[in-house]
């Protein structure tokens, strides 16, 4: 599983509750309902920038819905990714 985020690289993924059903790049804090309980062992995982997959589109394409869960890291994503006309 490759997760987009603000640059290229590997990254620490959590993994919480029963057969790791949620996860996310940050950790959460210690009053998540649990979560932070349920803390399965991290795992390394390839992230992407945005721009690289706005880059893989082709130009005679419009891209009208991009649809993605970052996890928190959107806004940082998004402004890493720049404008593209």
């Amino acid at each position: 599983m490759t997760q987009v985020s603000d640059g290229d690289g590997l990254a620490m993924m959590n993994v919480f509750n029963t057969h790791g059903v949620s996860s996310s790049l940050s950790k959460p804090p210690d009053d998540t309902g649990g979560c932070a309980n349920n803390r399965r062992p991290a795992q390394v995982v390839p992230v992407v920038a945005l721009s690289r997959v706005l880059a893989a589109v082709p130009a005679n394409v419009s891209l009208w819905l991009l649809k993605t869960d970052m996890q928190g890291f959107d806004g940082s994503a998004l402004a890493s990714a720049g404008a593209r006309q």
